[in-house]
């Protein structure tokens, strides 16, 4: 179980330094002038572009030389275009991006050329969404089969690196994407496609139809329980499931959260917890005892909830589930604080690898620092059942 954790610039030793503390997977965003230039400032090419430079400082043309720099260090590169919704027009730009990303090339400002051929380039891309649309997890058509045949050729030894003939050390090993169409773009391009938590593959229907379009990884929904996950990888032993591990949980869904992350204006999310609350009894309210009880749950979910998200007590069990990487998430987040989080990671999972039960690694684990606070009633738990069963 590898530990996959973000990279949001290309500081002198800012790779190293996540490989000396334990990351053997890196994942970022582009930041794209050319993309802002053609759609506006309000579409995102990534779930994080409206953080701006503190989570996104990559640029398309460096997009060959970050990842040329992640496998000289020995680790794998995954790029992330994971935008809630992607119109056609945006997918037209997208495929002539994977395109430059597989080749390895530094990628020119596609959206700027995009002017004549444009409308036709839609009016394709809107005939080929449809198709993918009207895909059932019955129905595969000769191309998604040939994507699958292909990727699940190009795997090595389980690893997530994948190679193609198409493909140079300079390409990304995966792209995460939010879409099914954008995977299909990615294929055809020679890259493998990684299912974002947007894909919402909360059960067995959801990763056998992801995986028969041709997803070989799967990143399963925060909310999940560990049963849960559990059930989806002794299902499904030929795909490799990504889990949550650290930082930045919610109280929201991704598939179903279509908010965003608006500088001065906030998320949905952030503006719930700093929004004015007004308790409106109901008709089968009990008095005194059911107003009061509400008024302590919404302090303790305001207070706590998720403000440092932490999943170190199950490490134990997704490694011997078989999760293939546990991630990190925080682009945007302090960068000593964030190795902290990687080297603590690989402590504990050190410590998982040796240990007879799982019993025995919770009395051994290192918790988090300021566990006093993390730990508080479980509501900064990803995986709460470990430390809090019902």
């Amino acid at each position: 179980m590898k530990i996959l954790a973000p990279l949001a610039s290309l500081e002198p030793g800012a790779i190293e330094a996540r490989y000396q503390a334990g990351a053997r997977e890196l994942y970022f965003g582009l930041a794209s002038a050319a993309w802002t230039r053609r759609f506006g400032p309000y579409c995102n090419l990534n779930r994080m572009s409206d953080f701006g430079s503190r989570a996104n400082t990559i640029d398309e043309k460096q997009a060959a030389d970050a990842t040329r720099s992640i496998h000289a260090a020995q680790c794998s590169a995954f790029v992330t275009l994971n935008a809630g919704l992607y119109e056609a027009e945006q997918l037209t730009y997208l495929r002539k991006l994977c395109q430059t990303l597989a080749e390895g090339k530094a990628c020119a400002g596609t959206a700027d050329g995009m002017t004549g051929g444009a409308q036709g380039d839609t009016q394709r891309e809107n005939a080929r969404m449809t198709n993918v649309a009207g895909d059932g997890a019955n129905r595969k058509d000769a191309a998604a089969t040939s994507e699958a045949s292909a990727i699940k050729a190009e795997r090595s030894n389980g690893d997530a690196a994948v190679s193609h003939k198409r493909r140079g050390t300079n390409a990304p090993d995966g792209v995460i994407v939010s879409t099914r169409a954008l995977g299909r773009i990615v294929a055809e391009a020679g890259l493998s496609p990684v299912a974002s938590t947007m894909l919402d593959a909360c059960n067995a229907d959801v990763v056998r139809t992801l995986r028969d379009a041709g997803f070989k990884r799967i990143i399963v929904p925060r909310e999940m329980s560990l049963d849960e996950i559990g059930m989806l990888t002794a299902a499904f032993p030929d795909v490799e499931f990504e889990a949550f591990l650290m930082r930045d949980g919610c109280m929201f869904s991704d598939s179903h959260c279509f908010t965003r992350h608006l500088p001065g204006h906030g998320a949905l999310c952030g503006t719930l917890r700093m929004s004015e609350r007004r308790f409106v009894r109901a008709k089968d309210a009990q008095g005194f005892a059911d107003v009061h009880n509400s008024e302590l749950t919404d302090e303790l979910y305001r207070s706590f909830h998720m403000k440092r998200a932490c999943g170190l007590c199950a490490i134990y069990r997704l490694l011997h589930m078989g999760i293939a990487a546990v991630k990190i998430v925080g682009r945007a987040d302090n960068e000593q604080e964030l190795l902290d989080d990687i080297a603590l990671v690989q402590r504990n999972l050190d410590i998982a690898q040796t240990a007879p039960s799982e019993q025995a690694y919770l009395n051994a684990m290192e918790f988090p620092p300021d566990r006093a606070a993390t730990c508080k009633l479980g509501l900064n738990c990803y995986y709460p059942e470990v430390r809090f069963p019902l």
